[in-house]
């Protein structure tokens, strides 16, 4: 077999041929696959750190500068009892607010729902939570399972804390399987493209959402109950977590496998090999300590990218070792490879069919009609994300947003519009460049933010929204860790989304089309007019209010310095 160091300069030359997608799919493992969790949690801190620098001169965490001004440094403190105080109790007793915060911050079992968002609020927007997601998603899985636990013998009654919980866990499921699993696949097709051709897509990590998906689902989500059923063992999760390694590489070559056969095809392979795979993995130490040091720098533009790309060519250096063993032949059935093109002799730029001028699925032509279907359903899509993404961080259900009806309108019209310009005007070239377009999506997003959170405080008196302290703000209306969600939002939409919902609405009925868009104009039209006398507000609504005078008055009240 192939030694390490060959392995290492066959992944960093492909990494250096397709460097910015290269890490642009490594960022997609990061945030949405679990992978890296030691570059999330180093994320975390970093965004931590350098947020309170530009807020107060600190570079530290939250719970750092709240230990900073708390005054107990040299005290002894039993936190096993501070803990079950409440924030009156310890006030009582002397401790100051920053020691209060500097308490809750390290409570997981914080009852006060105000001290929970405040938590959560962080000028975090999206990525940080997703970060979170990302580091410990499964302790977040058991943690909903401890809490519905815990609220039904403490109340005697299934409550809103279990159903939360239980939405949790279910949601947390499905995802995984669903969504994450034929990511993962799609994740190890692109570096095992990408080490023979040199302008693989980023498209193709979602290539079994529309190729094979139930095979593929089914076959990773075999995969992940054997490893969770391994892992009650203990030392037996560790040898089966190298002895099912290469499921998703199997699958991502032959997307027809069934699911018991990808399985016993990778122990198979892999069997001699396990500590080969062990070792790889630990020789990799230096990098993932430089990323976690860097906060996750080091990670995200090489480390990651390379980690992979790496296990890409360790799977192949292993097939091709057990090419002409019996169980392998019978499985190939009399093929040389079950995917020839993968094997090249000679580097190639673009995997058979994947050329751009082969395929321009993301430059179709959407109707007027169908446009306002898509805002519509972006809209309910946007509405369900951060209804979903508050229940999960509170356990309290929260109509979100501007409107009564389940609907954001900034995520419809942010949406259409990104469409509108980019395939209907001269922009529509910026396609077929990933990176100007994505930095076109993030200043026509910033405009329309920006304008929204100007418009909705002029016309209603209200704050719905305010980046104040995030990295990068202006006037509290846009921040840039928003842009940067926005520009990766806008290409899913544009590569992936859009088109797909293109296809399927042009095989529906046009006059159901319009008789459903015409119901959902009413209503939205309505709504429109109720809060104009009936403004929303409240927990999880809005971030504050701008009195008469304006002064703009916090949740609490208070008018905001």
């Amino acid at each position: 077999m192939t030694k390490f160091k060959q392995l290492k300069k066959n992944s960093k030359h492909s990494l250096k041929k397709n460097y910015v997608i290269s890490v642009l799919v490594a960022i997609v493992g990061l945030l949405f696959l679990s992978l890296y969790s030691s570059t999330a949690g180093a994320l975390i801190i970093g965004f931590e750190r350098v947020q309170n620098f530009f807020d107060s001169g600190y570079f530290a965490t939250d719970s750092e500068i709240y230990f900073y001004r708390s005054g107990l440094e040299g005290k002894e403190v039993n936190y096993d009892e501070v803990f079950k105080l409440t924030d009156e109790e310890l006030t009582e007793q002397g401790y100051n607010e920053y020691a209060i915060k500097y308490i809750r911050s390290i409570d997981p079992n914080i009852e006060d729902k105000r001290t929970y968002v405040e938590r959560f609020k962080v000028r975090d927007g999206f990525v940080k939570p997703l970060l979170a997601f990302a580091s410990s998603d499964t302790k977040i899985l058991f943690s909903n399972i401890e809490d519905g636990t815990l609220s039904i013998i403490n109340e005697g009654h299934f409550n809103v804390l279990t159903f939360t919980s239980i939405l949790g866990i279910v949601f947390m499921v499905l995802f995984r399987i669903l969504a994450v699993n034929p990511m993962r696949v799609g994740y190890s097709r692109f570096f095992m493209e990408n080490s023979k051709y040199h302008q693989t897509r980023l498209g193709r990590v979602f290539t079994f959402f529309t190729h094979d998906y139930f095979k593929v689902t089914k076959a990773m989500a075999r995969k992940t109950l054997y490893q969770i059923l391994w892992n009650l063992t203990v030392i037996g999760g560790f040898i089966k977590m190298y002895s099912y390694k290469l499921v998703p590489y199997i699958i991502a070559e032959d997307s027809k496998i069934s699911s018991r056969q990808a399985i016993k095809l990778s122990v198979k392979l892999m069997k001699g090999f396990k500590f080969k795979a062990f070792l790889l993995d630990v020789s990799f130490f230096g990098w993932n300590f430089l990323s976690n040091i860097t906060f996750g720098l080091v990670g995200i533009f090489f480390a990651n990218p390379y980690i992979e790309g790496t296990m890409a060519e360790f799977y192949k250096a292993i097939v091709k070792h057990r090419q002409y063993d019996d169980f392998y032949k019978e499985y190939l059935n009399g093929r040389e490879h079950a995917d020839e093109a993968l094997y090249v002799e000679e580097e190639k730029d673009f995997y058979p069919g994947t050329r751009p001028e082969e395929n321009s699925f993301a430059k179709q032509n959407y109707k007027p009609l169908t446009l306002v279907a898509l805002f519509f359903v972006f809209a309910f899509v946007g509405w369900c994300m951060e209804v979903i993404l508050f229940l999960l961080k509170t356990h309290t259900f929260v109509n979100r947003g501007t409107l009564y009806g389940p609907w954001l309108p900034i995520y419809g019209f942010g949406c259409v519009l990104i469409l509108i310009v980019f395939t209907k005007t001269r922009l529509r070239k910026y396609i077929d460049n990933p990176i100007i377009l994505f930095l076109n999506i993030m200043l026509l997003c910033g405009i329309l933010e920006y304008f929204s959170s100007w418009f909705l405080e002029v016309t209603t008196g209200l704050k719905y929204w305010d980046y104040a302290g995030h990295f990068l703000s202006i006037n509290g209306r846009i921040c840039l860790e928003n842009l940067c969600e926005f520009g990766a939002g806008g290409l899913l939409c544009i590569y992936l989304v859009a088109p797909r919902l293109n296809g399927i609405f042009e095989r529906i009925n046009k006059k159901a089309i319009i008789a459903v868009v015409s119901v959902l104009g009413l209503l939205f039209i309505a709504d429109n007019i109720l809060v104009r006398f009936y403004p929303r507000t409240g927990y999880g609504i809005t971030d504050s209010i701008i009195d008469e005078e304006g002064n703009v008055i916090d949740k609490g009240g208070n008018i905001v310095e």
